[in-house]
């Protein structure tokens, strides 16, 4: 069946992650959507930057797996790209 000229179904919300290219939809944080982030990656790819500038993590090594896993169990494919970011977690727990 067609979708109705005036549904709103699919509108100003939905969108594929840049990174690990898993459909999202805006957050209403304001900030992950504007950079085609899902909440999950924007969050892990601000770890990455604390960690460059500081050496250190800014949350807890717990709370950057679990922001990993959330990706991977909602089918996001991160690749390689928050390895170091998760070598520093699991060495510091």
């Amino acid at each position: 069946m067609a979708r109705k000229q005036s549904s709103n179904f699919g509108r100003g919300g939905a969108y594929k992650c840049d990174c690990c290219k898993r459909a999202t939809r805006a957050t209403g944080r304001g900030d992950n959507e504007h950079v085609g982030l899902c909440a999950e990656c924007y969050d892990l790819y601000g770890e990455e930057n604390h960690l460059a500038d500081s050496g250190e993590l800014y949350s807890s090594p717990a709370e950057v797996i679990r922001l990993f896993e959330a990706i991977v169990a909602a089918g996001g494919k991160p690749g390689n790209k928050f390895n170091s970011v998760l070598s520093k977690a699991h060495a510091t727990l």
